[in-house]
């Protein structure tokens, strides 16, 4: 245990049976080390009490409201911090502003003394208010758990009062993180699921139809939210089908009484029961007797609803399939005819029908139970969901936490993987992180984030500034931005007026070659999401340098917040930012190149043109650093799946530079001259697509070629191993926009896969045409056509480029390498100097 570091815990109620995620939260904490007290502002009500509360080494402390002897005695040590938490009780707290403030006083007093170092509240409503106020009373850093009724039934303003004065905010599903981000982007949102120990649960077999009546087994507060109503209607219809069947459903609540009587009057006392309160081991011996757990959740009138219920998680960690509704963060855990089944909230029919499929056909019972426990052991273990979180608690506890704060376009995206693998390295080297991302990541991408400590917080959307005039996009959305900006303006009135004037300055002087022609606007709108980033930087202490990835807009506005804060800052260029003139027009590059502590390109070819473009005293901070990538994640398979015809692999976005029209025409050759191959296009669609589709259908390679879609950076891995060469045939464009060194070049590499691919922008770094991959010509389909040929009747030279390629991968590319590069710029260790 670490004593220097305390946090001290608030809740509403602690102990209480049916919060035992806070209990098994506070055990996990405690296991790693942390020193926790727990500081509850109302006593247990249960009759029973969870065992495990007697693991627990945190004291637990009633929060008494202060004394008039304690509140002026805090009074006179503290007048302005005391007249300030009564400004934020009266605001904030309401009816109970009076003895919420009491209680504020009194968990100020109790922290202060026992030597706390942050405070943290479990749930945004009662408790994350007494916290705040006892935070403004102590100067105490404080973040906050949100979970499911709490963020609903509290007013938003207050939900944003006291997520935007808070260290951070975790909630325990993705669905509540978007809504808590949208209510407050300046927030910083993290989702961490409260998990379960999934070694407690013996998975097991499904209970067979005919070993027994099976069981549908529901557990909960006997709340309108758990939608037992719904339960009960559903096993009536089942008895009306004379589907053999019991029902159980443990818990207590306001609803039994009406539940009851439904009981009755539907005629199912025989079989439907109402278990009432049972210890945690009563509820795991039921759910291990379960053939299916049902709980129709809905959402209530006021909002009120679950989240991802743990007793969904234990359910399936025990191996019992589960049947639910679509509402909330539910999904997130139960796919569909996957890890389970889903209902809509209050169709009595579907969740009756439902429950029948499963009852009636093991293999689907096996299936979705099986499913559902590799999707508990994956996502939802508690040792897993834990670590991020104490991370954050940590840095919490830091009395000056150092971070670097990095600025990006859009993030996670499938297409700049290297970004999230960058950061990943980064975090497992020690460097705390904090991402602003100007637009929202890609669906497919998110799972990325499940493996970052870093905080990502999304710039405020705005609409399209190219289809207006500037005056109407402020008035459509200067409203999002004018709080960040009068916060900014009143702490630095002359860097704010400063660097708003070289904003506009930029509208005239990089605008079109014609003096006539309209300003460029999208230099005050990057003012604008400068200033926002640089309000959250300033209001959330830490972060000591800041970083741009790509030159051109997210480093325009990285350089305003720089001016904005006075913190230094640099920036990467990649490939398209740097080629292509109209992004970063006149010598606003140069400027930039000047104006940053340090720039780091990702090939040898940037930085020579960089060089020979803006000039040696301009690159005097430039380095190259190679992305590189994980050569753990990306290695040989132990044997090649070549089933059927050979396979030509490519990756990327259906974009002109890339080179696919070439590699269709280079097909259609390779079939003329009877060659035997299968081709795989895999990424996102975009303005090649219908061109291609063309192509492919002109040439009747339908059957031959195929366009699949994008997929995460960690399902790639399987696409290379059954391939046999991979082909990136990347051109340059008339405009400049090019590759640097794909990734996806340097990962089929790392698989030990034999590459054709061109001579252009940086390639060359990483192939050497004949020694670990062939060169052809650009937009050349003849030439290509001859290099895949060659190397599909060559399985000598397949096996030695590709045993070549894997050792280039492993000399100059592993980003366990080339990121400590970066880490040593970033955190100051060596002094910047050209490369």
């Amino acid at each position: 245990m670490d004593p220097a570091r305390h946090i001290a815990v608030v809740t509403r109620r602690f102990p209480k049976v049916s919060e035992t995620f806070v209990l098994f939260e506070m055990l996990a904490l405690e296991s790693l080390g942390m020193r926790l007290s727990i500081h509850t502002l109302a006593p247990p009500s249960d009759a029973i009490r969870h065992p495990d509360v007697d693991r627990l080494r945190a004291p637990i402390e009633l929060i008494q409201p202060a004394s008039p002897g304690a509140i002026l005695r805090r009074a006179l040590r503290s007048p302005w911090r005391t007249l300030r938490s009564l400004a934020l009780a009266a605001r904030d707290l309401g009816t109970y502003r009076l003895s919420g403030w009491r209680e504020a006083v009194a968990l100020a007093d109790t922290t202060q003394r026992s030597g706390a170092n942050a405070l943290y509240a479990h749930f945004i409503d009662r408790p994350a208010a007494i916290t705040r106020i006892a935070a403004a009373l102590s100067g105490l850093p404080y973040a906050i758990s949100a979970h499911a009724k709490d963020i609903y039934l509290t007013p938003p303003a207050q939900l944003r009062r006291r997520m935007r004065d808070a260290r951070f905010v975790t909630t325990c599903t993705e669905f509540n993180a978007g809504h808590l981000r949208a209510l407050c982007p300046e927030a910083r949102v993290l989702r961490t699921y409260h998990g379960i120990d999934p070694q407690r649960f013996d998975a097991k077999r499904p209970v067979s139809t005919t070993d027994s009546i099976p069981l549908i087994l529901s557990v909960g507060r006997l709340r309108a939210k758990k939608g037992f109503d719904t339960l009960i209607a559903a096993c009536a219809q089942l008895a009306m089908r004379g589907v053999p069947f019991r029902c159980e459903i443990i818990g207590y609540g306001p609803e039994e009484a009406a539940l009851q009587q439904q009981i009755g009057r539907l005629g199912l006392a025989s079989r439907v029961t109402l278990l009432g309160k049972c210890s945690h081991a009563q509820v795991l011996q039921r759910m291990a007797a379960a053939a299916v757990f049902a709980l129709p959740s809905r959402i209530e009138e006021n909002g009120d609803r679950d989240g991802v219920p743990n007793v969904i998680l234990e359910a399936m960690a025990s191996g019992t399939p589960v049947v639910s509704t679509r509402i909330s963060g539910i999904p997130e855990a139960v796919r569909h005819d996957a890890t389970g089944l889903l209902v809509e909230p209050d169709d009595a029919p579907a969740l009756a029908k439902s429950l029948q499929q499963v009852l009636a056909d093991p293999a689907l019972a096996r299936h979705l139970a099986d499913n559902g426990r590799a999707t508990v052991l994956g996502r939802f273990s508690r040792e897993k969901n834990i670590l991020p979180l104490a991370s954050q608690l940590r840095r919490l506890t830091d009395a000056a936490p150092q971070e670097i704060a990095y600025i990006v376009k859009g993030f996670p995206r499938l297409s700049e993987s290297f970004i999230t693998n960058e950061i990943l390295q980064l975090e497992s080297q020690g460097m705390a992180l904090r991402i602003y991302t100007l637009k929202g990541g890609e669906q497919a991408a998110m799972s990325a984030l499940d493996s970052l400590q870093a905080m990502v917080q999304r710039v405020p959307a705005t609409s399209s500034l190219s289809a207006t005039t500037l005056r109407r996009w402020l008035l459509a959305n200067g409203a999002r931005y004018a709080p960040a900006m009068a916060r900014v303006a009143l702490r630095h009135p002359w860097r704010f007026a400063r660097t708003l004037l070289a904003a506009v300055r930029m509208m005239y002087r990089y605008r079109k070659t014609d003096a006539q022609a309209a300003p460029r606007k999208t230099f005050v709108k990057e003012f604008l999401q400068a200033a926002w980033i640089a309000d959250s930087v300033l209001r959330h202490a830490g972060v000591r340098h800041l970083h741009g990835h790509f030159c051109h807009g997210a480093t325009t506005i990285t350089w305003f917040i720089s001016e904005l804060t006075g913190l230094p800052f640099s920036f990467t260029a990649h490939a398209k930012d740097i080629y292509q003139a109209d992004l970063n027009p006149g010598d606003l590059l140069v400027r930039k190149l000047q104006a940053a502590r340090f720039a780091v390109t990702c090939t040898g070819a940037n930085h020579e043109h960089l060089l020979g473009s803006a000039g040696p005293v301009a690159c005097r901070g430039l380095h190259t650093v190679y992305h590189g990538l994980d050569v753990t994640r990306f290695a040989p398979p132990a044997a090649r799946g070549e089933d059927g015809a050979p396979l030509l692999l490519t990756v990327g976005r259906h974009v002109e530079k890339k080179g696919f029209l070439t590699l269709i025409e280079a097909c259609h050759l390779l079939a003329s001259r009877g060659l035997d191959f299968r081709c795989e296009i895999v990424g996102e669609e975009a303005e090649s697509t219908p061109a291609m589709r063309a192509l492919i259908a002109r040439h009747g390679l339908a059957d031959r070629i195929h366009l699949l879609p994008p997929v995460p950076q960690a399902r790639l891995g399987a696409y290379y191993e059954r391939a046999s060469l991979f082909v990136l045939p990347c051109t340059v464009l008339a405009n400049g926009d090019r590759d640097g060194i794909p990734n996806v070049l340097a990962e089929a590499m790392a698989t030990g896969l034999p590459v054709v691919t061109t001579p252009i922008s940086g390639i060359p770094e990483i192939v050497e045409d004949d020694f670990n991959g062939l060169f052809v010509p650009s937009e050349n389909a003849i030439a290509l056509s001859n290099g895949m040929a060659r190397l599909l009747q060559d399985g000598a030279l397949r096996a030695k480029l590709g045993h070549n390629a894997r050792q280039t991968i492993l000399e100059k590319f592993d980003s366990a390498r080339t990121t400590r590069r970066l880490r040593a710029l970033l955190s100051c260790e060596q002094e910047p100097m050209s490369a």
